[in-house]
């Protein structure tokens, strides 16, 4: 009785979610300091389904994670799946996505996938998912260099001292990119997940079942489009298809019918009484169409 009754308690109570302050496009600040981005839109499109109340805080990523391991806040809203947080954080269903971004100098050969970082020297934030993937995988064959921030890593690829920077998200608007190019590595990709306390199953339920109802009704394709779709591909859904299905299908039942109609003409021309020559072709067929050669005795 007394765990209904926590369960019950802790179904109603507002959910207190991490936004990030610097992580455009997921979360950042707009112009009067209010968050915006993906991640707080996908909050305020949960909010109204069912009893998901969300109370969003924001902050660095080191402040909401030090509050959220000391208990402060229920869940964050933009994190990557690692094993190290497998212990402590339970995850909802994958709310986003995005590619791997590699920059570079306009004089380097392009970088379109990680078979082609095998000899480079590769720049990555230390502690980041990126660092974290890229350790992972052994480098993919490149030299690796931590830097402790976005611009040291940014300036070691203008000076030479590094051939190519990843990095995970593109930069903010107004950060200097030091005249470097930029380009998607096709075969890396980031997930990203709502991470709730170890154990906590309601909370986890509340927001899979408002991220859920959000995805069901269109919302959540539309605030892709809206923040992530101009930097990332937007994964192909059968609602994205749907459009196409009646003049797909009108097109597949003229061709049936012109290979049925042909079919027939064919066999209807070889099932012919045999010429004087003993032919089973008759004298005048000028013409089949569609792929069949003409014949003329």
């Amino acid at each position: 009785m007394v765990l209904a009754c926590t369960a019950a308690a802790a179904a109603e109570r507002p959910i207190r979610v991490d936004v990030e302050t610097h992580s455009e496009p997921l979360a950042f600040l707009d112009a009067k300091g209010e968050p915006t981005g993906f991640s707080a839109e996908l909050l305020q499109a949960m909010a109204r389904h069912g009893d998901f109340e969300p109370v969003i805080v924001r902050g660095y990523w080191t402040q909401i994670r030090r509050d959220f391991d000391a208990g402060k806040i229920d869940a964050l809203a933009n994190v990557n799946l690692t094993e190290d947080r497998r212990a402590v954080m339970d995850f909802s269903i994958s709310h986003a996505y995005l590619h791997g971004i590699i920059y570079l100098r306009g004089d380097h050969a392009p970088i379109r996938e990680t078979a082609d970082l095998a000899g480079q020297k590769l720049a990555v934030l230390k502690g980041s998912v990126t660092d974290y993937t890229t350790a992972a995988n052994h480098g993919w064959g490149a030299t690796v260099t931590t830097f402790t921030s976005v611009p040291a890593a940014l300036k070691a690829v203008e000076s030479g001292t590094c051939d190519a920077a990843l990095l995970m998200l593109p930069l903010t608007r107004g950060t200097d990119d030091y005249g470097l190019h930029k380009a998607f590595l096709g075969d890396i990709t980031f997930q990203y997940y709502f991470a709730v306390h170890k154990g906590d199953t309601v909370t986890l339920a509340r927001i899979n079942e408002a991220l859920a109802a959000v995805r069901s009704d269109g919302e959540f394709d539309r605030l892709w489009s809206k923040w992530i779709g101009p930097i990332a591909p937007h994964p192909i859904r059968l609602g994205d298809l749907r459009p196409y299905f009646l003049p797909v299908a009108l097109v597949l039942i003229v061709v049936a019918a012109l290979f049925g109609w042909q079919r027939r003409i064919v066999t209807k021309v070889f099932n012919c009484p045999p010429g004087p020559e003993g032919q089973n072709i008759p004298r005048e067929f000028s013409r089949v169409q569609f792929g069949c050669v003409g014949w003329r005795q």
